[in-house]
This record gives C-alpha cells, structure tokens and sequence, in this order.
C-alpha cells in the first residue's frame, strides 16, 4: 500500500470510529434534548444575524466571545431551517473532524500511527468532552478551532522553507484570531499560543506581533463606538470584583455548587493571612481542575469519567516525567498550554459542568504519547529479552 492511501485509510478509520463512538454516546445518553442554558442565547443571535443583520448581530452578542458559534447556526438555520438535529449531527461531525486533527497532530510530532490512533480515539470517545455535541453549545466548534492552531503551530515549527513558513505563519495569526471569537475562555489559548510564538521570532517579527495586538485593541475600541463599551467595563468590574474575589472570599469553585474544602475566614480578611488563604484555595482549585466527579453528577457520569480519565491522567503524569527527564522540548508547548489552562481557570470560575476545562483535555491527551511510545518500547524490550533467554544464538543460527 501506498504512502498516500495509508495515510487515507488511517484519516478514514479516526473519522469512521469517532462517529459510530459518538452514536453509542448518543444512546447512552438518550433523547434529553438539544437545547442547554446557553443555547437560547445563541438560537436568538443566530436568528438576529439571519433577520435584522451584521450591526444588529455586533450589539446583541454582548461580546466578541460569542460572535463565531451564533455564524455557525445563521448559517445551519437558512439553509435546512431551525432544525436542532441538523445542528447535532453537523457537530458530531465537527467533532469527528477535530479528532482526525488531533490524530495529524501526533502523528507530525512523532509517527507512531497504532498508538496515535489509541490517543485519538480515547479522546473522541471520552464521555465528559463527547456529550455536549449533542447539545446547541459552541464546545464542538471551538475545539475544532483550537485543534487547527495547534495543527498549524506543528506546521510552522517543522516547516523549513522560509516562503512556506512565512504562510503557515500568516494562516496561524488568522485563525487564533477566529478562535478568540469561540467561546469566552479562548483567550487562555490564545494568549497562551501568542506567548510561545513570540519565543520563536525574531526582534522584527515580535514587533509585527506587538503592532497586530494593537490593530486588535483598536478594532475593540471601534467596536465600543457601536454601542456596548459601557458593557465591556461592566463586564470587567462584575469578573475581577463579583466572580473572582467574591468566590475566594466564600471559597466557592463551581457555580451554583458548594463543593469547597477552604474558605477565608472573617478574622483573617485584612491580615497577611488572606495570602496564604488565597494560595490555599487556588491550590485546591488547581487540584479540582482535574476532578471527576463533581456533586449533581450521575453515578454513571461518575463512573465513565473515572473509567476514562484515571488511566488519561496516570499516563499523562508518566508521559511528564519522561519529558522532563530527557529534556524533550517538542512537548514544552504543550505542558505550558496545559498549565495555563488550569491556572487561568483556576484563577476565574469554573462552570458549573466543567465544560470550560474541555479544550485542556485535547493537550493531554497530545501530552501522553511519550509515555505511551516508551512504554510500548519497555515491553518490545521485555520480550526481546525474554526470547533470547528462551532461544540463544545458538539455536536460532
């Protein structure tokens, strides 16, 4: 078999397994609906955007966060009309679309192509992540996104022709700029992405990247000028002074729920105590990121996500030490997406079914090859071993 037709055929079995591990989460989960808190949100600016226009659109979304997934809709809905199974199926096929990505992904980082699709499809069928594709939020969308910079990233890295590199480079700016339209917490991506792309440049080009932020901040002040700048400030002043300092005062993680185990005592508030309060629960929380249960979960949820996640994490930690170890500085750009993930989570809310920790999970799973590949390799040894014991030179000549 060719190169190219192998390659075609691995591309078709991610697709094909992720879709048919999707319709066995699709039964398991059985017909709740299609329709979240959220999703209203996104029907109606769908519907703003298909009746009264782009203006209209800009200043009903709020904030440019929910700009890219009500687009998505718009375009759904004028083409086969409202129908919310329509809109399930296309992000089932996002999602399938998403894992083949990750799949490219780790095969560019290092070929291996049976554990790569192991990886691929542990992830595709991780039931914390899948379930939401069958629901009108923007997670399948912005994984996607997310999956695609990261894609190009490798690119980039790799590419030796400074014309090509130069391309790759223009298409990774454009499209973490579309990601940063995804959903309200793509900008720990994207920042993140921008702090490890300026490692790489030269003095020119950072100063390229430095006028490119300002363009962004500028069309951000534009934008103000079409009537919510006011709603930006309010925004800020509600997450740094409402959210986040009021949940380190009472100790509250998760929305709407009370699973804490450190809370800021009153005597302690105005005292150098609050410090090592606020470091305490910030490790908690740092911890809980990572969590897989959560009170309101179903034991079966419980029951899947521990099933999944414990060998994911337990891989994922072994896979760490490996890259530390021997200093493997392909994988450096991962762990520092990961780490920012959880810390600039941690440092803001969490919601309340865990779904903005869902991209970390992409980095994880890219994370546990190293420690999958030279664990594959410890038992090609063992056995190498156990054959020459079992069969000497002797006898095999």
């Amino acid at each position: 078999m060719s190169g190219l037709k192998k390659r075609q055929l691995q591309n078709l079995t991610v697709l094909v397994v992720t879709v048919l591990i999707q319709i066995i989460i699709w039964k398991i989960r059985g017909n709740r609906g299609y329709v979240g808190v959220d999703s209203r949100r996104y029907i109606g600016l769908a519907n703003t955007l298909l009746e009264d226009g782009w203006i209209c659109f800009f200043r009903s979304a709020e904030t440019p966060f929910y700009f890219l997934y009500p687009m998505f809709l718009a375009v759904i809905f004028s083409i086969f009309g409202e129908n919310y199974l329509i809109v399930a199926i296309f992000q089932v096929g996002i999602y399938a679309i998403a894992c083949l990505g990750i799949y490219r992904i780790l095969e560019k980082i290092k070929k291996s192509s049976i554990l790569n699709m192991l990886l691929t499809i542990s992830f595709g069928a991780l039931f914390e992540v899948a379930h939401w594709n069958f629901i009108l939020y923007s997670d399948s969308v912005a994984l996607l996104w997310i999956v695609l910079d990261t894609y190009l990233y490798v690119c980039w890295i790799q590419e030796n022709n400074n014309r090509k590199k130069n391309v790759i480079y223009i298409f990774l700016l454009a499209a973490l700029g579309i990601t940063l339209l995804s959903r309200t917490n793509a900008f720990i991506f994207v920042g993140a992405m921008l702090l490890i792309i300026m490692t790489k440049l030269s003095k020119k080009a950072k100063i390229v990247i430095a006028a490119l932020i300002c363009v962004v901040i500028a069309c951000v002040i534009v934008i103000g000028y079409l009537g919510y700048i006011d709603h930006y400030l309010q925004l800020t002043h509600r997450y740094v002074f409402d959210v986040i300092f009021e949940r380190y005062k009472t100790g509250l993680y998760i929305t709407n729920n009370d699973t804490v185990f450190w809370k800021i005592p009153e005597k302690h508030l105005g005292t150098a105590w609050t410090i090592i309060d606020v470091l305490l629960i910030l490790g908690q929380r740092l911890c809980l990121y990572w969590s897989v249960w959560q009170d309101g979960f179903s034991k079966a949820h419980i029951l899947f996500n521990f099933v999944q996640l414990v060998p994911i994490y337990l891989l994922a930690l072994y896979s760490i030490v490996i890259i530390l170890k021997n200093k493997r500085k392909e994988y450096y750009f991962i762990l520092f997406i990961i780490f920012m993930y959880d810390l600039g989570q941690s440092i803001m809310w969490m919601d309340v079914e865990f779904r903005y920790r869902i991209p970390a999970f992409i980095f994880v799973v890219l994370i546990c090859q190293p420690g999958l590949i030279n664990l594959k390799e410890k038992i090609l040894q063992r056995r190498g071993k156990h054959n020459e014991a079992n069969y000497p030179d002797s006898v095999l000549q």
